[in-house]
């Protein structure tokens, strides 16, 4: 169980440092805005599960 959750961690924090990279650029280009939109929605949603099974996981391990 630990080994999975260094994963599903060690997954979060490179998410969430393409993340940071991303969001920023996407907002940036006022022309592609239509196509970002939808794609900066689904990466946040995913951030928020990863933020939720990276919990219960922490629940688990300790």
């Amino acid at each position: 169980m630990t080994l999975i959750f260094q994963l599903v961690l060690a997954f979060f924090v490179l998410y969430s440092f393409a993340m940071v990279i991303a969001v920023p650029v996407a907002y940036a280009s006022p022309s592609n805005w239509n196509q970002t939109r939808p794609l900066i929605l689904v990466g946040s949603i995913l951030w928020l599960l990863l933020v939720i099974v990276v919990a219960v996981l922490n629940a688990f391990v300790i």
